[in-house]
């Protein structure tokens, strides 16, 4: 018999796995988009809300198109601000909104 005794740790050694960052950018970027969905989501519902309960005509399908295009320039926006790319934002940036404004 060998009078050699080997030493455990007394504390459990607990390791975390690493996540190459390449998947930890794809779950953030994910989450990100998840998150910006949500927003656009709860801001659509509450347009939505807003003009049904100012009597706008829902069965319009003009109505229905032109908020359509509401909700995707507001995805658009959101999407921005969370830094994620949405295709209508280079139409935003081609906007010349006082041009637009003194117009109305």
């Amino acid at each position: 018999m060998s009078n050699t005794v080997i030493q455990f740790p007394e504390n459990k050694i607990v390791r975390q796995p690493t996540i190459p960052l390449s998947v930890k950018n794809k779950m953030q970027k994910r989450a990100t988009k998840s998150f910006a969905d949500d927003i656009s989501r709860i801001a659509t519902n509450e347009i939505f809300t807003f003009f049904e309960r100012a009597g706008f005509n829902f069965d319009n399908p003009i109505l229905i198109r032109d908020l359509e295009v509401v909700t995707e320039f507001l995805r658009s926006v959101i999407y921005r601000q969370t830094g994620l790319n949405h295709v209508l934002q280079k139409n935003i940036d081609n906007v010349d909104i006082k041009k637009v404004q003194d117009k109305y």
